[in-house]
């Protein structure tokens, strides 16, 4: 079996003392994937009250659907649906340095600033 360099196959433990013998591939703890931070806007309450001038970081969420990456603030759940990957903005995502690769070459605001690793 050809396995990716960074790939393991290891003899898992048994649970609840059960005589099956599980396996599974496990990520080498030398290889890491780069972290993707999807862009983010500051954002505050409309008005001139106590609060405008505070302002908040809000995650954007990216998508691709079909073959085309899109930026979407507030993605509807026909969306996520229809995309073959998704990004939750706010949160930290693995991706492969194809995905990482295509993120930026999508022109759709994203730069090497928004990987890590």
């Amino acid at each position: 079996m050809n396995l990716h360099p960074a790939l393991t196959l290891h003899k898992l433990d048994s649970l609840n003392g059960s005589p099956h013998v599980k396996w599974g591939l496990l990520l080498s703890k030398d290889f890491k994937l780069p972290k993707f931070f999807p862009p983010t806007v500051a954002e505050g309450p409309a008005g001139w009250g106590l609060f405008y001038r505070y302002k908040l970081d809000r995650g954007i969420s990216v998508l691709k659907i079909g073959n085309t990456y899109y930026k979407i603030r507030v993605p509807s759940t026909d969306q996520i649906d229809s995309s073959t990957e998704y990004y939750a903005g706010g949160h930290e995502h693995d991706v492969t340095s194809d995905q990482k690769t295509a993120l930026i070459a999508a022109n759709i605001g994203i730069t090497e600033s928004n990987f890590e690793g």
